[in-house]
């Protein structure tokens, strides 16, 4: 591949070569990649990628160029990177460049800012929010309408039925009007039944797309933890899920927990479980998580205190996952010792213990 070719494309391209497995170093990179990274051509080239990428982000750099080395063919992935205007995700796909040999010798990135987009998804989950918020009052004022109604429809039924037994000597045209009132309060009664059914079956499902724990997990680690001060472990399971609100969900879960024990080195595990139609996504700490306004643990799952200083978007995430059927706790440790866990319940499953590229 020709670096003068990779200078003429305008999005984010970079080259870098194979030296075995899980060995690659940066052989070229153009002006659009320096612009989005803040990286220069100069700083990089010919330097191996644990040296150019933080170690969280390298790992999972190097498994995805080794991915496209060993199976040779193109490789696609969604990314959040801290680059020079801040967050931004990124889709890269990776071509494998081969040698005479028919070996992958080297690896062309092309990386599209995908941020715009991933802003829409969130701004679609709060619009969603807000909507089942609304049809959610307007569902309660319909329902109490509705049993209001309901019972002085049954009443006006039998009182007429009552009257049209007992008077036999009313003229005809009266038991007409009669009958006509007893015909609509029926279709009335029947029509408001109708609609207590509808509200009873009236969900809201959300898109279930493959989402990959793992780098989602990776992502959040590197940004949120850049130093590597805390040892935050997690599984390479592959699911089914929403992952704007996946990834909202590990985001604030994970950022709790440091956030709220500064002076602290902590060990974080993120754990998902299949319950059902539902995931329940665990993180756990072993520092002492709302210090400030501490819970009182339990023998049953109950919803944290969000309010005050101990709010750090937890009160948003939790309207949001009610909106899609699920919610938000905290679970009593598992001992007596320090440490909180967060608990999550939103609608997934589990696909595999390992991601499909």
């Amino acid at each position: 591949m020709d670096s003068a070719m990779i200078a003429l494309i305008g999005n984010p391209v970079f080259l870098v070569r194979s030296n075995g497995p899980n060995t690659f170093s940066y052989i070229s990179i153009n002006a659009a990649y320096e612009a989005a990274t803040g990286l220069q051509s100069s700083d990089i080239v010919g330097k191996p990628v644990q040296e150019i990428v933080p170690a969280r982000q390298a790992r999972r750099t190097v498994s995805n160029y080794e991915h496209c080395r060993e199976t040779a063919a193109f490789h696609s992935y969604e990314e959040l990177l801290d680059l020079a205007d801040g967050e931004v995700w990124w889709h890269t796909t990776l071509s494998p460049c081969f040698g005479d040999d028919g070996a992958v010798t080297q690896i062309l990135g092309n990386s599209f800012d995908i941020t715009a987009n991933k802003r829409k998804e969130v701004e679609r989950i709060e619009h969603i929010c807000r909507l089942n918020s609304e049809r959610e009052a307007l569902r309660n004022f319909t329902r109490l309408a509705a049993h209001n109604l309901k019972e002085p429809m049954n009443s006006i039924s039998s009182y007429v039925d009552e009257v049209m037994h007992s008077a036999g000597g009313l003229q005809s045209e009266t038991q007409e009007d009669l009958k006509i009132i007893r015909d609509l309060s029926a279709k009335a009664r029947t029509s408001i039944e109708d609609m207590l059914l509808r509200m009873q079956a009236d969900t809201y499902e959300i898109t279930q797309q493959p989402v990959a724990l793992g780098q989602i997990c990776s992502d959040i680690a590197s940004l949120i933890d850049p130093r590597r001060l805390h040892t935050i472990s997690f599984k390479n399971l592959a699911l089914k899920s929403d992952p704007v609100i996946m990834h909202l969900v590990l985001r604030n879960l994970i950022n709790s927990a440091i956030t709220h024990n500064p002076n602290r080195i902590l060990e974080i595990n993120v754990a998902v479980e299949e319950r059902g139609s539902s995931l329940r996504v665990m993180v756990s700490d072993d520092g002492e998580t709302f210090a400030k306004r501490p819970i009182t643990y339990q023998s049953a799952y109950h919803p944290p205190d969000f309010g005050g200083r101990s709010s750090l978007g937890l009160t948003a995430l939790q309207s949001i996952l009610r909106s899609v059927g699920g919610e938000i706790m905290a679970a009593p440790p598992a001992s007596k010792k320090r440490g909180t866990t967060l608990v999550a319940m939103l609608p997934g499953r589990i696909v595999s213990d390992r991601p499909k590229s």
